[in-house]
């Protein structure tokens, strides 16, 4: 039986900006993947923080190689100088050949001084003389003891398999760390989670006619019915709330006759689930931007045939999109427990097939729940016994 638990909600910050806001030599960046050139330095570089000593940061970056790659060098790396307590290397090309998979490198490191005297430290995530094109995405640096406390930082391990990529700052759920308090109830703590299933399939696995698709990217051709689709898929709930997301990319001045993403059998109003119906996309200049919705199913939805399509029709240039999401809500976390857009927004991160997400503000614990005698709710790192009513 615990005598102390902890449930809470902890803010953690990506050290590392996009990779478009990165400086470079001898490296390109399209749809925020690092391409190192081969022959030369190449190099993507951008300031940091100094690092505080003895805290433990977490480092990671995905990393896709041919076969035969090699290097004189290669590093991903939060950097002062080379040599002991200048550097902490989190992945290293040398020797790391990955078939042109994606793979995850990741490691925890800190230094037990500081040599720099105030001076610049950086990221520095670089390849020497490649024999071949090599690619890096998602970088991520996180302060983990400035996060969860000095003793309280999680292993490698948890930190791959909880933490999505992100940019900027976002919500983590942590269950045995102080955090925000969360009410206990009947003697139970525990984070409830639940799993969710993106209804929407890879575009990889779609039916495509007037797109192509790389690395993940769907680019929709102007001037052409652009559909990426698929004939059969289960029949929404009716009167369901279903959350919808996507990662765009259109030029100025964009426009298309229409642009539709929609669950359908029929084209009335209860013959689909209707995500996106546009002329155009909300923002055109050139530069990727997300848009998000949550959307209501008629009360009464049609028996037939479902299916599930993406199109542009007759644009006047071509458009990108990738990261798309639908989720029904009420399914995955129960009716009136649907969160908000703005909750959707900071804790679902992209997925594709099903993924498990933590969701504190449920009322109903879906998740492992503890039974206790006295709880402790973790208040900005601070203790605070309360009677939980428990056996």
């Amino acid at each position: 039986m615990a005598k102390k638990a902890y449930i809470g909600v902890l803010e953690i910050t990506n050290l590392c900006p996009a990779p478009s806001a990165w400086s470079l030599s001898g490296v390109t960046v399209t749809n925020e993947i690092f391409a190192f050139n081969t022959g030369t330095t190449a190099m993507a570089s951008c300031s940091m923080p100094t690092p505080i000593v003895g805290h433990k940061y977490y480092g990671r970056v995905v990393y896709k190689s041919p076969s035969g790659f090699s290097c004189a060098d290669g590093r991903f790396e939060y950097f002062w100088g080379d040599g002991a307590n200048r550097h902490m290397v989190f992945s290293s090309a040398v020797g790391n050949v990955t078939n042109d998979n994606w793979s995850v490198f990741s490691n925890i490191l800190s230094i037990t001084e500081d040599p720099s005297n105030g001076g610049a430290w950086n990221m520095r995530n670089f390849i020497v003389n490649g024999n071949a094109v090599v690619y890096r995405k998602e970088p991520m640096v996180i302060d983990l003891t400035a996060v969860f406390g000095v003793g309280n930082e999680p292993s490698k391990e948890w930190c791959d398999a909880n933490i999505p990529y992100f940019v900027g700052t976002m919500a983590v759920h942590v269950n045995g760390l102080a955090g925000v308090a969360r009410k206990i109830k009947k003697g139970y703590i525990g984070i409830p989670s639940v799993t969710a299933t993106n209804l929407i399939s890879d575009f990889g696995s779609l039916t495509l006619s007037g797109v192509t698709v790389s690395s993940g990217v769907a680019t929709f051709s102007a001037n052409a019915m652009a559909q990426a689709a698929v004939t059969t898929v289960n029949k929404p709930a009716s009167n369901h709330k279903f959350y919808f997301r996507m990662a765009y990319c259109a030029p100025s001045g964009y426009s298309s006759t229409v642009i539709n993403i929609q669950l359908r059998a029929t084209d009335y109003a209860n013959g689909n689930v209707t995500f996106y119906s546009a002329a155009t996309y909300p923002v055109q200049d050139g530069a990727w931007h997300t848009y998000s919705t949550i959307v209501a199913s008629h009360s009464a939805l049609v028996d037939g045939s479902w299916g599930y399509r993406d199109y542009t029709y007759y644009s006047n240039a071509d458009s990108q999109q990738k990261e798309l999401i639908a989720i029904d809500l009420t399914e995955t976390f129960g009716l009136g427990n649907e969160p908000t857009v703005e909750w959707c927004d900071a804790n679902i991160p992209y997925f594709s097939g099903s993924c498990k997400i933590d969701a504190p503000f449920m009322t109903t614990v879906q998740g492992v729940a503890r039974k206790i005698k006295k709880a402790y709710i973790g208040i900005g790192g601070v203790a605070r016994p309360c009677w939980s009513g428990g056996e």
